[in-house]
């Protein structure tokens, strides 16, 4: 397979149902295995939060120094994802409490298709 998937997410945050919640995503413009994410004015997170790319793929996080790492989609998960969507494909990146299975702050995220491009 020719795709190159390659990931870069907005650095503008959006809450959904939680006060003023703000999400950030740090991530470079290369396909990346692991995104980390800060968030600010959102409930306590101790009891653990799930990534979510819409209904694409679910993954624990990791919470570390106030930043939560998620697992980007791998290559297999991301291909579905961009089918047919032309050079890239803007999806929700959800940040999910385990405690209480809700969807409580989101980024956009952009998935681009590199193999749609002719070298």
């Amino acid at each position: 397979m020719s795709q190159v998937p390659v990931s870069a997410a907005s650095q503008h945050g959006q809450r959904d149902g939680w006060g003023s919640g703000t999400l950030l995503a740090h991530t470079s413009l290369l396909w990346v295995p692991q995104l980390v994410l800060q968030a600010w004015n959102v409930p306590d997170l101790s009891a653990g939060v799930n990534c979510s790319f819409e209904d694409f793929t679910e993954s624990e996080s990791v919470l570390e120094d106030g930043r939560i790492h998620c697992h980007s989609p791998s290559a297999g998960e991301v291909a579905p994802i961009t089918r047919g969507q032309g050079d890239q494909r803007v999806v929700k990146l959800y940040l999910k409490s385990k405690e209480t299975g809700k969807k409580f702050a989101f980024v956009d995220f952009v998935f681009y298709n590199c193999s749609v491009h002719e070298s």
